[in-house]
Formats: structure tokens, C-alpha cells, sequence
């Protein structure tokens, strides 16, 4: 099936291109012809085994990259052939139909340490050969969604999130370089939620620029936005902390509840308006503590409310037998 996408870009069924292939191939120099077949046959290899070693990550990722291995070495004997090039940026099934696989957390105690410490290893040298493929064939998409896998790795397995961030903005460059904007709002939201820890300011203004973009597409004629599903669960609310960190961490609920209702993500906005409720509560005990039960209450009231919306009665009922004792404390 490769093999005929491939051969499609030289042959259609009109009959004048069929016969002036016809008279190249009789025009061309035997080496040259015997090149060509060749290159494609190659073509033809690296393309399944490109295909294979991404099927294969999950199973097996140091036999995966392996494959890719073998896969980069025939891309390049290709492209270092004069007068033969490879695809025109395009690669002919694109990225795999999901991506670049996301990795699935593995808990390990004791003896499995140092397995997980050799399968992670595996895993980053699969994205790293998978990045050396892309860029060589200049299929960007493919590239910048792979990326985005390695922000994943880098913050899920790795806890670093300077590499995560990092390979973040790579994605969005190749984003803006392409011109997809919805892609770059995607990953700008996806950037927002893994900074939101390290810097819920940071991570807000990611936010606002991910909503300004959707705003620009949603207004432009004929262009739609998300089928309404972006990243399901939004981040979990943090713990009790100072008033400022809790008000920072607050405005990133708001403006990602703005932004999930902008894209129809039904599902986002649930599950933001459960952290919001969840936020107004850790507020409501940090002025508990602090002796400024007015505020308290406000807080408590706010998350009654956003419950009430929500249809949880039990949570509902939680929160306003906190507020009753909070005024029985009062008295």
C-alpha cells in the first residue's frame, strides 16, 4: 500500500502523463533508472519500518527505536543521492493516526528502579530517533507532535519541567511556522496546564493567549473550532498555601473556564468548575485561619454556588455545614 501512495506521485491515469512517463523512462540512463527503482524500494522499506517501530513503542521501545534506527539510515541513503528527493515536507501517512505515543505511568518500588530507569532511558532515545526522522523527511507536523510527546515525558516521568517547557515552545514555533493556529492554541493550553504548578501566573497568560487565538479562529468565517473536546480533566487544584498563590492559582480556574466554554469543551468546563469550587474552599479556610471570616464566608458561598450549578448536592451540603459552623465559631 506505501508503495503505491509513493509511486502515485509519478503516475496518474490521465493518458498524457502516462505517456510522457513512458518516454522519461526510456529517455533515462540506465544507472540513473536503476538509481531511482532503488531509492524507491528504500523508500518503499523505511517507510514500513518507520511505521512498525511507532506501532511497536508501547510493547517494546528499545526494539522500536531499533527499527527507527534502520529506518533513519535508508531515509538518508535516499536523500544523499543526487538528483532524488524525498518527500516534499509531507510524509505520505503523516504522523500516526494518534501521534507520537504518550507514555503510560509505570509504578516500580525496590528491584523494578532500575528497570524503569533503563525503560525510561529507551523511551527518550525513541522520541529522540523519531525527532532525527522527522526533521530528515521535513515532515513538520509529525515533528512538532512528537515535541509535544517528549513535554510529556519530560514533566510525567522525568519531573523536569524546563525540558518540558522547552520542547513545548518547540512545538509551538513549528505551529506558527506552518500556520496552524488551531494547533498552536492547542498547544498553548497544553503548555498553560503543565506550568500550572511551577507558576499559575505563567500558566494564565499562556491561557490568555491560547483563548485570544481560538477567539480569532472562532470569528473567521468557515473555520470551526474543537469538536468540543480539548484535554478532558483540566490540572487538579493544589493544596492550602498563602492568599496569593491561592488568588494566582483562582484567575488560572477563571480563564481556563473562559476558554473551555469559548471551545465547547463541555467536559473541560465541568471539571474547571469543580477545581474552582475546590479553590473557593482552600480560600475560604486560608481566611478561616487568618481571622477574616467575612471573606470566609464569601469563599464558602461562592463554592455553594458553583456546586449548585454543578447538581452535587453532597458536595453542597459538605461546604454549607462549613459555613454554619464557621458563623457558630463567629458567635
Amino acid at each position: 500500500m506505501l508503495l503505491s501512495v509513493h509511486k502515485a506521485k509519478w503516475l496518474t491515469v490521465s493518458f498524457m502523463t502516462a505517456l510522457t512517463f513512458q518516454l522519461t523512462t526510456i529517455l533515462l540512463p540506465l544507472p540513473l533508472l536503476a538509481q531511482t527503482t532503488t531509492s524507491n524500494q528504500r523508500f518503499t522499506e523505511a517507510s514500513n519500518l518507520l511505521l512498525w517501530g511507532v506501532l511497536k513503542f508501547n510493547d517494546n521501545p528499545q526494539a522500536a527505536t531499533e527499527l527507527l534506527r534502520q529506518s533513519f539510515e535508508k531515509y538518508q541513503l535516499i536523500h544523499q543521492n543526487p538528483g532524488i528527493d524525498l518527500e516534499d515536507g509531507t510524509f505520505p501517512f503523516g504522523a500516526p493516526s494518534s501521534g507520537p505515543p504518550f507514555l503510560s505511568t509505570i509504578d516500580a518500588s525496590g528491584s523494578e528502579r532500575a528497570q524503569r530507569a533503563q525503560l525510561l532511558q529507551d523511551q527518550l532515545e525513541f522520541y529522540q530517533q523519531l525527532l532525527a526522522i522527522y526533521q530528515l523527511i521535513g515532515d513538520r507536523s509529525a515533528e512538532s507532535e512528537t515535541w509535544e510527546a517528549l513535554a510529556v515525558y519530560y514533566r510525567n516521568n522525568r519531573d523536569q519541567s524546563q525540558l518540558s517547557n522547552e520542547s513545548h515552545q518547540r512545538a509551538i514555533a513549528l505551529y506558527q511556522a506552518m500556520g496552524d493556529r488551531q494547533a498552536e492554541a492547542r498547544s498553548l493550553l497544553s503548555t498553560a496546564l503543565s506550568q500550572f504548578y511551577d507558576s499559575p501566573q505563567a500558566a494564565t497568560e499562556l491561557l490568555r493567549q491560547s483563548f485570544a487565538i481560538y477567539q480569532h479562529i472562532r470569528q473567521s468565517s468557515g473555520i470551526d473550532l474543537e469538536d468540543g473536546t480539548l484535554f478532558g480533566s483540566p490540572v487538579v487544584v493544589g493544596t492550602y498555601g498563602s492568599e496569593p498563590l491561592l488568588q494566582a492559582q483562582l484567575v488560572f480556574f477563571l480563564q481556563l473556564l473562559d476558554l473551555y466554554q469559548l471551545v465547547g469543551d463541555r467536559s473541560g468546563e465541568t471539571d474547571t468548575r469543580e477545581n474552582l469550587a475546590l479553590q473557593y474552599q482552600y480560600l475560604a479556610v486560608n481566611y478561616r485561619f487568618d481571622g477574616q471570616l467575612q471573606k470566609a464566608a464569601d469563599a464558602y458561598r461562592r463554592a455553594i454556588a458553583i456546586y449548585q450549578t454543578l447538581g452535587d448536592q453532597e458536595a453542597e451540603d459538605d461546604v454549607s455545614l462549613e459555613l454554619d459552623n464557621l458563623y457558630l465559631n463567629q458567635n
